[in-house]
């Protein structure tokens, strides 16, 4: 979401030191989600993130979703916008191939083919979010490869340090980069506190060095003909409608009314018959073995503080780190037991970073998680970048 937020108002600013600072409107699709700061939250169009914060946002206009539309359809839509309102459009921003917050919706690349050009023709800004299928995910490396595009910002996220640190970037144009650049009051000011940290960047380099030694995208369609042989079955069950695919992404739908309300809790916490299945019942038993060790810790260090104030005769006495260390040490370390004891805490072994077949606890399956889609945190070139980075 930082480089969303990065993105709309670097195009802003763009047409603002171009003199045309009526070109502050933007333009998202139907259903989009780009995040939950204010910005982001204005070009998204999912009601349970931002009506909370409808009086605070500036809202972007809808356009019927290639997703949810053919692609004509699509396109009439947009350009009816553009032919009423291009001179007061910034940017139009897309996620690229797959909406994923709307449910893993697919459409076709010819969409931002046609979307570029109606850009040009208008003179309205692209941006392509790429943060959830960029890097890898959609079977090329930049998911607006498949159209043969190029947007005005590009942004990247997740894969690009391999999961392992956040990071965002905004790539753009020289164009658009140099208008910034003739006088400081003209200059894009925006930063974060940890803007350009070098470890998460360290990763960032690791991880595209990978993309060379690993062959990574070629480990991905290995990766994805695994899903696709293993998902085939779902084809013939009455109940799953729309098997999707692009690149690494697999998705259905469930057809059936009970199982729609049911269905990721069951297929989540169907577990042998000695481990906890009641969700509900785990969260409780968590928030109170959470409860009882920060009770331990605050205790344990109250009584710490207690000794070394006793031991003050005259002059101040410095803590030795050990003391704090041990203090709260002691108590988390009762309550991982506590975990443990309950049954609560698991310990996985994997085997096989950054390959198709990952083994588990000595079982073979393909791995894939949130923002380590690509399954490169744990390769070892990583961690040890991060490693020397660190030691720096």
């Amino acid at each position: 979401m930082s480089a969303v937020e990065i993105a709309l108002k670097m195009s802003f600013h763009f047409w603002r030191n171009g003199n045309r600072a009526d070109k502050r409107e933007f333009v998202c699709l139907a259903n989009s989600y780009y995040g939950e700061t204010i910005g982001a939250l204005g070009v998204t169009d999912v009601a349970i993130f931002k009506d909370a914060y409808d009086p605070l946002i500036r809202n972007a206009h809808v356009v019927t979703s290639p997703a949810v539309a053919d692609v004509d359809a699509a396109i009439g839509a947009m350009r009816a916008l553009f032919e009423q309102r291009a001179s007061s459009l910034a940017t139009v921003i897309v996620q690229l191939l797959v909406q994923c917050a709307t449910g893993m919706a697919i459409y076709d690349a010819s969409y931002l083919t046609r979307l570029r050009a109606l850009c040009d023709e208008f003179d309205v800004h692209l941006t392509a979010d790429e943060i959830a299928v960029g890097c890898g995910r959609t079977g090329t490396f930049f998911a607006c490869e498949q159209a043969d595009v190029w947007p005005d910002f590009l942004c990247p996220s997740k894969g690009i340090s391999g999961g392992y640190l956040p990071l965002s970037i905004v790539l753009t144009r020289d164009e658009i980069y140099g208008a910034f650049y003739d006088d400081v009051t003209r200059g894009f000011l925006h930063s974060h506190s940890y803007t350009g940290n070098p470890l998460a960047c360290r990763a960032a380099l690791a991880t595209l060095a990978l993309f060379d030694s690993a062959n990574v995208l070629a480990e991905n369609r290995r990766k994805a003909a695994l899903l696709r042989e293993a998902l085939q079955p779902l084809t013939k069950h009455k109940h799953v409608r729309n098997l999707r695919e692009r690149g690494t992404i697999f998705a259905f739908d469930v057809d059936h009314e009970e199982a729609k309300r049911t269905f990721s809790r069951r297929f989540f916490c169907q577990r042998a018959a000695t481990r906890i299945v009641d969700a509900a019942h785990r969260l409780v038993r968590l928030h109170d073995a959470a409860l009882r060790a920060e009770r331990r810790r605050t205790a344990a260090s109250r009584a710490t503080h207690a000794r070394q104030a006793g031991r003050h005769t005259g002059g101040a006495r410095r803590m030795k780190p050990t003391d704090t260390s041990q203090a709260l040490y002691d108590p988390l370390n009762e309550g991982l037991a506590d975990l443990d004891a309950r049954g609560m805490r698991r310990r996985k072994t994997i085997d096989g970073a950054c390959s198709a077949h990952l083994n588990v606890d000595g079982r073979a399956i393909v791995g894939f998680a949130s923002n380590d889609y690509l399954g490169l945190a744990a390769h070892k070139s990583i961690r040890a970048a991060l490693a020397e980075g660190a030691s720096l």
